[in-house]
């Protein structure tokens, strides 16, 4: 993937050829819709990883399109911006008609700096997102090209902390044990971030 922004270059048939060759480190392929909290996942996921494309309006086991709506995906995708992710938007989005249906396409640059989204700050591996371990969260921050100062990193940890807490409030509305327990999970992986953020600044600022 070259550039993940040129996607007035994106044709139909590049489309069909990236869904055809499946789910990879650079794309997801989703059925009509899915949460603003999960896009904002996967949205981080690429940007602290390779880029990549996330398709909507294709039924994988199907293998067709079965298209979505664009404005709900528009407003979706908006959301997930506004509740979930620790920045302006920086993404692309375009809607192809497949016969008759729309196939929608959001794509996603790599990023040189740390955003958190619903899940505090996650990396797209394989096919799956994955918490950022310490060392990533250095790699990123050393390849910054501008360098970050001490209250842009705290402002980093802020968000993380916001985005928790907002997780935690939406997860106390729900009683079953269900997500009682993925609040532990998160729990866990929000203190884990915050500890390697503070380690990082103790290392870099002292």
């Amino acid at each position: 993937m070259n550039d993940p922004l040129a996607i007035p270059h994106l044709t139909e048939n590049d489309a069909i050829r990236l869904i055809e060759n499946g789910q990879s480190e650079t794309v997801e392929i989703r059925g009509r819709m899915t949460s603003a909290k999960v896009l904002a996942d996967l949205i981080a996921g690429f940007a602290h990883s390779q880029g990549g494309y996330i398709f909507f309006g294709y039924h994988r086991r199907k293998k067709k399109v079965v298209g979505c709506n664009p404005d709900r995906l528009r407003s979706r995708h908006q959301e997930s911006f506004k509740k979930w992710v620790s920045c302006d938007d920086f993404t692309s989005i375009h809607f192809f008609q497949v016969h008759g249906r729309h196939l929608c396409v959001i794509a996603v640059p790599k990023l040189d700096r740390l955003i958190a989204s619903a899940s505090g700050l996650v990396r797209r591996e394989g096919t799956s997102l994955r918490v950022l371990r310490k060392e990533q969260i250095l790699v990123i921050l050393q390849g910054c090209k501008t360098p970050l100062t001490l209250n842009e990193v705290a402002g980093v940890l802020r968000d993380i902390a916001r985005v928790a807490n907002d997780t935690k409030d939406t997860v106390k509305k729900e009683s079953s044990w269900w997500t009682k327990a993925k609040e532990q999970v998160l729990g866990f992986a929000v203190g884990t971030l915050l500890t390697a953020g503070v380690a990082y600044l103790v290392s870099k600022f002292r």
